[in-house]
């Protein structure tokens, strides 16, 4: 059996070093779903990959790094994550899966906004998730194969 992290206790694992867990909600999140995502996805099957569109740092260094992603084409407001998915021909169900991983009080801005518009107006899917539970719904949903769906 795989073990996965504890879903209730997304705010007590996973924090940053000498940083209360609350201080980083999403953070936490998203390291949760990147973990069963590893654990639990099947290769070249089911794929999780995240997106890194800010370095969230205000600092020289973070400013560069927010540079140099704004130079290789990085935009505003484009989700956290995307979930690939091989499927069957002629399957009506999604091969991708755009995630925007927030806290439980965390707002929607504008750009995410706008992008999420953007990417449904073309025909993509767009969820916007605030927990782990939520998560393990989606999957569910759309029928993400995992390990243990299959029984490996």
């Amino acid at each position: 059996m795989i073990h996965i992290k504890n879903k209730h206790s997304l705010l007590e694992k996973n924090t940053k070093p000498g940083k209360s867990p609350r201080q980083y909600p999403e953070f936490v999140l998203h390291s949760h779903i990147a973990d069963y995502a590893t654990k639990m996805f099947i290769p070249g099957i089911s794929m999780w990959h995240t997106t890194e569109n800010s370095t969230g740092n205000d600092t020289p260094e973070g400013r560069r790094q927010q540079a140099k992603l704004k130079f290789l084409g990085a935009k505003k407001g484009f989700p956290d994550g995307v979930i690939f998915i091989k499927r069957a021909r002629g399957s009506n169900l999604p091969n991708i899966l755009f995630l925007e991983l927030k806290s439980l009080v965390g707002v929607i801005s504008a750009e995410q906004r706008e992008m999420h518009e953007f990417l449904r107006d073309i025909g993509l899917i767009v969820e916007v998730i605030r927990t782990f539970d939520q998560f393990l719904h989606l999957i569910n949903k759309y029928e993400v194969p995992t390990r243990e769906k299959i029984g490996i």
